[in-house]
């Protein structure tokens, strides 16, 4: 891989809400971040859920896995080609049509009890994705940029005021590397959150360097930590 792309493939999500470069890493095939399995801390503590949002779900398999569990499921995800590569590995044809209300639209992809909607996840209210019950955020929090936080937060609280959160974190100094994934502290997560549970933490040093998401370097020293948590979204 080239200095190019593995500097590109740092670039885990998007800082704006829409963010051109994350569409042309989509079109690329550069996608370095991508599971080709279902994330180990959904399968591990995956709720009693009725209604979930996945914000920034990507092509993850996490969503047709959530859905089979007799589970509705609304994820949100700015690239086109990533919707479609969802349905298609998924081996099922969605019906598509355009939501428009609170003059925001959104692209809507539908096939049993999964939908997607293609647009902003920081422009996301009731009137597009209904309520939800859970969220499942395997990355999204870590993608976006600090200053869309508190965007990104109200979004959640709109949605899914007082629902269970189950979250997935990295942590690590700032010379570690600048992100994305950015780092997200313990301290933001108890300030942002209530009822926070801790789940683990697992260094993931190792992993993100041989996926070239992360740099090489620092011997031993666990750099990246993972954390999970479940936790409750905070009402706005």
């Amino acid at each position: 891989m080239s200095d190019q792309d593995r500097t590109e493939a740092h670039d885990e999500g998007p800082n704006t809400a829409r963010d051109e470069s994350w569409l042309s890493r989509w079109e690329e095939g550069r996608t370095a971040w991508h599971r080709d399995e279902v994330h180990p801390v959904l399968e591990a503590h995956v709720g009693s859920w009725q209604r979930v949002l996945v914000p920034l779900c990507g092509a993850s398999l996490d969503l047709a896995w959530l859905s089979e569990r007799d589970m509705d499921v609304v994820g949100v995800e700015l690239a086109e080609i990533a919707c479609r590569q969802l349905f298609a590995q998924w081996g099922r044809e969605p019906d598509i049509d355009t939501l428009s209300a609170a003059g925001q639209s959104y692209t809507c992809y539908r096939a049993s009890r999964l939908t997607v909607l293609q647009g902003d996840m920081l422009a996301l209210g009731t009137e597009h994705a209904g309520s939800a019950d859970a969220v499942w955020d395997r990355g999204s929090l870590v993608a976006l940029d600090p200053s869309l936080r508190p965007a990104y937060q109200a979004a959640l609280s709109r949605v899914a005021p007082g629902a269970e959160l189950l979250l997935v974190t990295f942590s690590y100094d700032d010379d570690v590397m600048s992100g994305p994934p950015f780092s997200v502290s313990d301290a933001y997560i108890r300030q942002s959150y209530d009822e926070i549970e801790p789940l683990g933490e697992e260094d993931m040093t190792g992993v993100l360097q041989e996926r070239s998401i992360a740099p090489k370097g620092a011997g031993d020293r666990p750099m990246i930590l993972q954390r999970a948590y479940r936790a409750r979204i905070r009402p706005l």
